[in-house]
C-alpha cells in the first residue's frame, strides 16, 4: 500500500478518521439516544410520543451524557477539519494501491450524468425500499433499552449490556451482506436481510422474554447495517461508479424521510395502546414491505442502460 514512498500511506489517517466521524456523528448522536432515552424521559416528563420526536449522576445523568457527547463530537470535528483531504493529490500522494509511479495528479473527470439518477424509475423505487429500513431500525433503536426497562423486567445496566452485544455483533455485518450480495445478487440479498429485520422485530414484540429479546438482538446486530452498505451497491450496478454516490445520496434522502417519521410514530403507537411492543410490531410489518419492495426490484443491467439513454 506504500505508493513508491516509505512510511504509512496517508489513506490509513483518512480511514481512522472517517471511522471516527461516523462513531461521532451517527454513533453517539443518534444511537447514545437510545440509551440515554429513559432518564430522560423521565427527568423531562415526556411520554411517548414526545420522546420519539427528541442513566452515577442521579437525575442530571441524562444531561451529562448529553454534554459528554458533545464534547467528543467536537474533538472529532476538529480532527477531521485538521487530518482528512478530498483527494490523495492534496498530500502529493497516489491512490492507495496505485502503480509504482502512477501520477497524484488528479485524472480528467467527465461531468455528471444527473439524468441517470432522477430519471431511472428503479433508483425512485430503491429510494422506497430504503424508506422502509430507515423507518423500522430506527423504532427498534430508538426504543430498545425503554421497552427492556419498561415492559421486560430489565434493570437498566442489563439492557445496556444487550444493546452491546448487539452493536458488537454489527461491527462486520456490512462487509458479510455485501460480499453476499456479490454472490446472490442485491435483490436477494435486501429481500433476506429485510426478513431477518421483521423477524427480529416481530420477536421482540411477539415473544417478551429475555430468551426472546436475546434472539431478537442477534439477528438484528448480525444485519444490521448491511443495507445501507448493499444499496451502496446497487446503486453502483445500477448507475456504475461514476454515478454511484450522487445515486446514494438521492436514495438517502427517503432513508431520512423513515428515520424522522419513525420515531414519532411509533411513539405515538406506543402511547394510544400503552405499551412499546405494538410499536416494535408495526416497525416489523414495515419490514416486511421493504422486502417485498425489494423483492419487485428491476434487474441491474437493465436500470443501467436506460439511464445511460437518458444521460
Amino acid at each position: 500500500m506504500a505508493d513508491g514512498r516509505q512510511g504509512t500511506h496517508y489513506g490509513w489517517a483518512i480511514l481512522v478518521v472517517s471511522t471516527l466521524v461516523v462513531f461521532g456523528s451517527l454513533g453517539l448522536a443518534r444511537f447514545g439516544y437510545t440509551m440515554v432515552l429513559p432518564a430522560m424521559q423521565t427527568g423531562l416528563e415526556m411520554d411517548n410520543t414526545q420522546a420519539g420526536v427528541l442513566a452515577a449522576w442521579g437525575e442530571r445523568g441524562w444531561r451529562v451524557c448529553w454534554y459528554g457527547f458533545g464534547a467528543i463530537t467536537i474533538v472529532l470535528a476538529a480532527g477531521s477539519l485538521l487530518l482528512l483531504r478530498n483527494r490523495p493529490a492534496e498530500v502529493g500522494r497516489a491512490p492507495v494501491g496505485a502503480e509504482a509511479g502512477e501520477s497524484a495528479a488528479d485524472p480528467p473527470v467527465e461531468p455528471l450524468r444527473w439524468g441517470a439518477v432522477y430519471r431511472a424509475p428503479a433508483v425512485w423505487h430503491l429510494g422506497l425500499v430504503y424508506v422502509a429500513f430507515g423507518f423500522s431500525y430506527i423504532i427498534y433503536i430508538t426504543f430498545f433499552v425503554k421497552a427492556l426497562t419498561a415492559e421486560g423486567g430489565y434493570t437498566p445496566e442489563a439492557a445496556g449490556r444487550l444493546f452491546m452485544i448487539m452493536g458488537w455483533l454489527s461491527l462486520l455485518c456490512g462487509l458479510i451482506w455485501g460480499a453476499v450480495s456479490d454472490v446472490i445478487g442485491r435483490k436477494g440479498a435486501l429481500v433476506i436481510v429485510y426478513l431477518i429485520h421483521a423477524t427480529a422485530f416481530g420477536l421482540f414484540a411477539l415473544w417478551p422474554v429475555p430468551t426472546g429479546f436475546s434472539i431478537s438482538a442477534i439477528l438484528f446486530g448480525l444485519s444490521a447495517w448491511s443495507i445501507p452498505a448493499i444499496m451502496a451497491a446497487a446503486c453502483g450496478d445500477m448507475l456504475g461508479p461514476r454515478m454511484a454516490s450522487a445515486a446514494l445520496g438521492f436514495i438517502t434522502l427517503f432513508f431520512g424521510v423513515g428515520q424522522a417519521l419513525g420515531p414519532t410514530v411509533g411513539g405515538a403507537i406506543a402511547d394510544a395502546t400503552g405499551s412499546l411492543l405494538p410499536a416494535m410490531l408495526a416497525a416489523a410489518v414495515v419490514a416486511l414491505l421493504g422486502g417485498l419492495g425489494a423483492g419487485m426490484l428491476p434487474a441491474a443491467r437493465e436500470v443501467r442502460e436506460s439511464g445511460e439513454a437518458a444521460g
